[in-house]
């Protein structure tokens, strides 16, 4: 399969970017070390950078024929994103 669209989420604080590796490998198995890199799982390859100001883009550029782009952007989306709007540093509390 061809790469899908990279997807961008801004304002990745410290505490945003940790939530993120937790999931990955919580829910994944999969290690994320550093800001910037690439890796292969289960058929699914992914790219990411996490650049100075705080701006996270993912890329899938490999995933099996039953992974369609909309459905692992999607779940990126959901995920990536909640783990950043769960961290947000203007939240109060």
């Amino acid at each position: 399969m061809s790469a899908c669209d990279p997807q961008t989420f801004h304002d990745v604080n410290d505490a945003a970017w940790d939530a993120i590796k937790q999931t990955a490998r919580d829910q994944y198995g999969v290690a994320i070390d550093g800001a910037g890199g690439s890796i292969r799982h289960s058929g699914f390859a992914f790219t990411w950078t996490l650049d100075d100001a705080r701006t996270l883009t993912v890329q899938c550029t490999d995933s099996p024929f039953f992974a369609p782009c909309a459905l692992i952007n999607e779940k990126m989306q959901e995920l990536i994103g909640k783990c950043v709007a769960d961290h947000r540093s203007d939240v109060p509390g």
